[in-house]
């Protein structure tokens, strides 16, 4: 049922969203229309990360075999996010809905660390420590870059540069759980479905769509520094397609060798 509703409500704000472009296409200008429809995309790019995190979730209720682990992992990288977007949105970059939404897709995550815990992890004394840790952490670090990030008034300042810092960083904390899937995957792909991947996938391309917005609707000194300025979210936005592509086709990959392997041996 839950799955059923992410999936429902994807498709239904991608209709909305689709249909406001096309509308405003009509009446001001497709230009204008982008860029009015572009500052909702985050919204869309939202639902549908609901959607692939239910159909892991789902795998993670079957049994089967994911690592919970990278899941922790990856809560913390979007709670640092969360606070993160708390400047954007000040700065009008993004509606505020970016943030409540994020609220929404840690509950999932933290559903699934939920269910996998006793279940595929047995984290140490030392591990529940470092994830409380941590937890604090992100979500300071968070804030306290959103919040410099619009009270600083100098273009590159201490905002700018913290913001960088915090894009870069959560990026690391992408290619961390990668890394911690791939464990997994290399010895048993199944427990990861090819939804998760294709609406991952389909994700960066919205993103990209979104930077595209963010970069062609800056109206400061030029192309370049429409670059400089957004420079975190660009970083987060290339570098994490890059890296989400190569964890999927190293999926595909796994996956079709194990196949091949268990084909062989029946």
């Amino acid at each position: 049922m839950f799955k059923k509703l992410c999936i429902w409500a994807y498709r239904v704000s991608l209709l909305v969203l689709v249909g406001h472009t096309a509308y405003g296409g009509v009446v001001n200008g497709w230009n204008a229309a982008f860029h009015d429809s572009a500052y909702y995309i985050p919204i869309v790019a939202m639902f549908l990360t609901f959607s692939a995190q239910a159909d892991l979730l789902e795998k993670i209720y079957q049994g089967e075999v994911v690592n919970i682990k990278s899941r922790a992992i990856d809560f913390f990288h979007w709670l640092l996010l969360t606070f993160m977007f708390v400047g954007r949105w000040e700065m009008g970059g993004m509606t505020i809905w970016a943030f409540l939404l994020n609220i929404v897709l840690l509950s999932i995550i933290g559903w699934q660390i939920g269910v996998g815990i006793g279940r595929q992890w047995f984290p140490t004394k030392k591990e529940k420590h470092l994830g409380m840790a941590l937890v604090v952490i992100a979500a300071c670090l968070g804030l306290a870059v959103g919040k410099i990030r619009t009270l600083d008034s100098e273009l590159f300042g201490w905002g700018w540069a913290l913001e960088v810092v915090t894009a870069i960083m959560a990026t690391l904390m992408v290619v961390w759980w990668i890394v911690g899937d791939m464990s997994v995957i290399t010895h048993k792909a199944s427990g990861y479905p090819r939804s998760f991947f294709l609406k991952g996938m389909c994700n960066g391309a919205l993103a990209i769509l979104l930077l595209y917005h963010l970069i062609t609707s800056y109206h400061g000194g030029g192309t370049y520094e429409a670059w400089k300025v957004n420079a975190g979210i660009a970083f987060n936005v290339i570098v994490g397609n890059g890296v989400f592509w190569v964890y999927y086709l190293a999926w595909e990959y796994c996956r079709r060798q194990q196949l091949k392997s268990a084909n062989f041996n029946a």
